[in-house]
């Protein structure tokens, strides 16, 4: 366990079966851009049988997945006490996509997948079917330089428009995916992460920014009508690479989690409210922080961080000491580099499962919940390549979070259907 302390406000968020359940390999892609089935290993009566189109041998744990070039790849669930989780289906993308998110772009009411490719300066939007599949909506250019992503309704319409952060000029540009009209907020930095909430307590969403050159922090409050208002910016120490809202305190407004990569830095900045931050002070330790996310891991009702590191590649817990700060209580050691790390409750039993793609080998970890804070072997689910991005919501409308994830190295979007036993 490695100690580690952060001050908020004077300081810069079933049972497991005994082996850990692995999807085996993608297979093939066939030409509308899914995965098929591949080959999977089981691990016998005590363990868990993994990917493929039959049912495994009892005994040897034996099974062999298929694949298809003509089709969709058989969809197979596999699950460890009451979580299920069904093969990755994955969906071409005309670029590299660096950043996913969800929302619903065309007021339907049930939530859709966009993804921004940084390097190909292109935003795409996916609808989603009953199953939780993807239709391709559209396509948007996005020149500038595109660095941020957030979805969410900025005017009141009913239906998500896309923010994108954009750094030449520096700006958050918003766009309506109906008509692909536009409109523009100056921003004082170039524009690195994104985070919605109501900083205000107007009810109307509003955007928190973290920038580059200068690293500060800031809210963008929403005028209900695609426009933004930038309030004043407090320094953040080091180069943010995540942000995370979550409530800190106890006075409704949502306060700000950024995690600094090259100053191996945590910060904790409490809302004033009407659009303002206090002041944070960085908080230093041995680790090279990548991205972070915020929940009640434990169900004692305050806050917790949890937060992905690429050095030493491991996942960091961190709890509320009840004071607003906060300390590192468990280490999960990854022996992969980690990507964005999310914490949702996947089976609705309370518990958040801690979920990652991994950036050095094609696979998502999903880490069951428990509120002891004592994780055990993840939930393998393979991917056509190397993940990052992440995004959870629910996709086919039963009531649970899926997973969406970004495959830069293969192009692709992957879907992952949550379900609970």
């Amino acid at each position: 366990m490695r100690a580690l302390g952060v001050v908020c406000g004077c300081l810069l968020g079933g049972c497991l079966v005994p082996n850990p359940v692995y999807q085996g390999q993608a297979g093939a892609t066939d030409t509308d851009g899914h995965i098929g089935t591949g080959t999977g290993t089981g691990f016998g009566s005590d363990g868990v049988t993994t990917l493929g189109s039959g049912s495994g041998d009892a005994d040897s744990g034996s099974i062999t997945g298929t694949s298809t070039t003509d089709g969709p790849g058989t969809d197979v669930t596999t699950c460890a006490g009451s979580l299920c989780l069904g093969t990755a289906r994955c969906y071409d993308t005309a670029e590299p996509p660096s950043r996913v998110e969800v929302g619903d772009v065309d007021g339907d009411g049930r939530l859709d997948v966009v993804s921004l490719s940084i390097e190909g300066e292109a935003l795409e939007a996916w609808t989603t079917e009953d199953d939780g599949g993807l239709v391709p909506f559209n396509t948007y250019a996005v020149t500038g330089q595109p660095r941020s992503l957030a979805v969410f309704d900025t005017n009141a319409d009913g239906r998500a428009e896309v923010v994108v952060g954009v750094a030449s000029p520096n700006r958050l540009l918003v766009i309506d995916p109906l008509d692909d009209s536009r409109s523009r907020t100056d921003v004082p930095g170039t524009p690195v992460a994104l985070a919605v909430g109501d900083g205000n307590l107007d009810d109307l969403p509003d955007v928190v920014v973290a920038t580059r050159d200068p690293e500060q922090l800031f809210w963008a409050l929403g005028g209900g009508d695609g426009t933004f208002k930038v309030g004043p910016a407090v320094k953040v120490g080091g180069r943010p690479s995540g942000l995370a809202l979550g409530m800190a305190n106890d006075d409704a407004v949502p306060d700000a989690f950024v995690v600094a990569n090259f100053a191996v830095q945590l910060g904790c900045f409490l809302s004033e409210g009407g659009g303002v931050f206090e002041e944070g002070v960085g908080s230093q330790f041995w680790l090279l922080p990548h991205a972070l996310d915020t929940a009640d891991l434990d169900r004692d009702g305050t806050l917790d961080v949890v937060m992905s590191s690429v050095w030493p590649r491991s996942i960091e817990v961190l709890t509320d000491d009840g004071d607003t700060t906060f300390s590192s209580v468990e280490t999960i050691d990854l022996g992969e580099t980690p990507g964005q790390v999310r914490a949702a409750d996947l089976d609705l039993d309370g518990d958040p499962e801690l979920i990652v793609p991994m950036q050095s080998t094609p696979e998502i970890w999903i880490y069951r919940g428990t509120s002891d804070l004592q994780y055990g072997e993840p939930i393998h689910v393979a991917l056509p390549g190397d993940g990052d991005a992440l995004a959870v919501g629910d996709l086919n409308g039963d009531g649970q979070p899926d997973i969406v994830a970004s495959v830069r190295d293969a192009s692709e979007v992957c879907v992952v259907i949550a379900d609970s036993v």
